[in-house]
């Protein structure tokens, strides 16, 4: 007999006692024998029952955030021996859950990409590792673009800064007074304020190097900050 909770979770409910033995049996308990809330580590020395077992408690009580959104995978027992006992199971597989208390529950998680990913292939759910992990690529190379953006953003503000820091000091010279060399700089920087210094060393006849470009207009501005020419 099956039924559906508020939550919109299915409950199986079994009342035949030769099936409930059957199912208890399967787990290391016998007939009439007391149930205790704790895991039959007798029955899962495979890999593969073990894989099962974390399967079943994931079922029950797991459950693993979108990753577009975020990293976490967790399981959820309001048996403290249980996700213990559950913990130290993981830990023997190589997982490294942590764990915390929650509304009445005790929860296993996860928080770490690779480790949901290895979970739920150990489970069977090779399919969902793999949506995580494509999910997981495509945030990585949208958080790439957008730090590549960032910094193109930033190279771009500097060179308009130091720009316009230039073009204020040469709107305070003589243009007419300056050395040859200085004045074609100055005009140059002048009728091409959006361009990087080694554009702007290309365009000199012959065409400078940014180290004597960089010089020539540090020259610049200190002829600016002194007496006026």
């Amino acid at each position: 007999m099956t039924r559906r909770s508020a939550a919109v979770k299915r409950s199986f409910i079994i009342t035949s006692p030769g099936k409930l033995d059957a199912i208890f049996g399967a787990y290391g308990f016998k007939p009439g024998e007391t149930l205790s809330h704790h895991i039959n580590l007798a029955v899962l020395e495979e890999e593969c029952c073990r894989a099962a077992f974390l399967r079943g408690a994931f079922l029950a009580g797991g459950s693993v955030s979108d990753p577009r959104k975020s990293y976490h995978l967790e399981l959820a027992t309001p048996h403290g021996g249980v996700s213990r006992e559950t913990l130290a199971l993981l830990r023997e597989l190589d997982f490294e859950p942590k764990a915390i208390s929650r509304a009445g529950n005790h929860v296993a998680y996860f928080k770490q990409s690779g480790a949901i990913e290895d979970f739920l292939t150990l489970i069977g759910a090779a399919v969902s590792a793999m949506e995580l992990m494509g999910a997981k690529i495509e945030k990585d190379m949208r958080n790439s673009v957008n730090r590549l953006v960032n910094c193109d953003t930033a190279n771009v503000s500097k060179t308009v800064d130091a720009a316009q820091g230039q073009l204020d000091a040469i709107a305070l010279l003589d243009l007419g007074a300056l050395p040859e060399k200085l004045r074609e700089t100055a005009l140059l920087r002048k009728s091409r304020p959006e361009l990087s210094l080694a554009e702007l060393a290309a365009l000199h006849r012959p065409a400078i190097t940014k180290s004597g470009l960089n010089h020539r207009l540090r020259r610049l501005r200190e002829l600016a900050a002194g007496p006026h020419i």
